[in-house]
């Protein structure tokens, strides 16, 4: 289960379209939650791995929705097309939007401040390994995503993303 995770990791890390990274994003999200709830007789470890799964879906279906919004705004999922649209000029509300769900998803999904509420719970519950995998490996993973997103189909609006990454 955990070598899925990692696989999730690599394949989220070298992505370079925004199906694909939400592909690698689940698969190393979704063994993650079977490892929380790993302890069947543990009411801590099923708490925590129903809280995980079930706001992991809602942070999920928000990245989604930034997905479909930047694939509304340029007709491409691909890094290098977005960037070229967005070459063009195209800044309105509707970019930032895009930008801020992409954000809200990935931030959820490495226990980001604000959007880590989930974490008690779910490290409470999982054994120890799992907690230490879920604290460092995905985390990382999260934020290479968000940068790799960033920088590589927003690079003209670096003032408007980099000052949330930083506070992130």
């Amino acid at each position: 289960i955990l070598l899925f995770s990692t696989l999730g990791i690599f394949v989220l890390s070298s992505s370079a379209d925004l199906i694909t990274l939400f592909l690698g994003l689940e698969l190393m999200v979704m063994p993650a939650y079977i490892l929380t709830g790993f302890h069947k007789t543990d009411r801590f470890s099923n708490e925590g791995g129903l809280k995980y799964f079930l706001l992991g879906s809602f942070a999920s279906a928000i990245l989604l929705f930034g997905i479909a919004w930047t694939y509304g705004l340029t007709g491409s999922t691909v890094f290098t097309e977005i960037a070229e649209v967005f070459a063009g000029g195209l800044m309105n509300g509707a970019v930032l939007v895009a930008i801020g769900f992409l954000t809200v998803g990935a931030t959820f999904k490495a226990a980001a401040v604000p959007f880590h509420f989930w974490t008690p719970d779910a490290y409470q519950g999982a054994p120890t390994p799992v907690v230490a995998f879920m604290a460092s490996a995905t985390k990382v993973a999260g934020f290479a995503a968000l940068l790799r997103v960033f920088e590589m189909a927003f690079p003209l609006y670096r003032d408007d993303w980099r000052p949330l990454v930083w506070i992130l």
